[in-house]
């Protein structure tokens, strides 16, 4: 397990292969390698104002990932899959672009904080043992996808085009106070 820290500007394309935005240290030299699935995420005050593309160039993996103290952009809808934890940051510039899929192994407690941005789609991966928590309210233009798992919306709100939980995997859903609101049409 590492830390990988994006730099060098803050524009590039976070995909399998290219570390030339990555390093070891906040704000330090780009080069440390691509992010895998143990690896924790940080974008941050230090990773500069650029925007960071995600283009489906292969899988975008990190453990958790921090984008706190950031005030770049995201673009482009390609997912990321984190195994850990996700923390938005309200200084980003606009909402995050990116398909986000939380697949939590084992019994794996995580919490997905949004700071009021929106994010393009969402996916929790789970398994019948793990629990992912609000950390304050949802929101996405795209589908909420539930596979499996525990899902505690901690009485957060939650809007999303779609909420989808089709299939026969065991399932638990703690709401609290919460609403959830659906905005998509469906057609015949």
């Amino acid at each position: 397990m590492a830390s990988r820290f994006w730099v060098a500007g803050g524009t590039g394309v976070w995909n399998a292969t290219d570390t030339n935005n990555w390093s070891a240290t906040s704000g330090g030299l780009s080069g440390a390698s691509v992010p895998t699935a143990a690896d924790d995420v940080f974008f941050d005050a230090l990773s500069g104002v650029g925007a960071i593309a995600n283009t489906g160039g292969g899988v975008c993996l990190c453990r958790n990932l921090t984008m706190t103290g950031f005030a770049g952009s995201t673009s482009g809808g390609a997912a990321v899959i984190c195994q850990g934890s996700v923390t938005l940051g309200s200084s980003m510039t606009g909402n995050l672009a990116w398909a986000l899929t939380l697949s939590t192994p084992g019994s794996t407690s995580v919490t997905l904080t949004s700071a009021g941005k929106t994010i393009s789609a969402v996916t929790l991966n789970g398994f019948s043992t793990s629990t992912t928590t609000l950390g304050d309210a949802l929101s996405t233009p795209g589908a909420l996808v539930w596979n499996a798992g525990t899902f505690n919306t901690a009485s957060f709100s939650i809007t999303a085009d779609s909420f989808s939980f089709s299939n026969s995997n065991t399932r638990t859903l703690t709401m609290g106070a919460s609403s959830i609101t659906i905005s998509g049409v469906s057609t015949p």
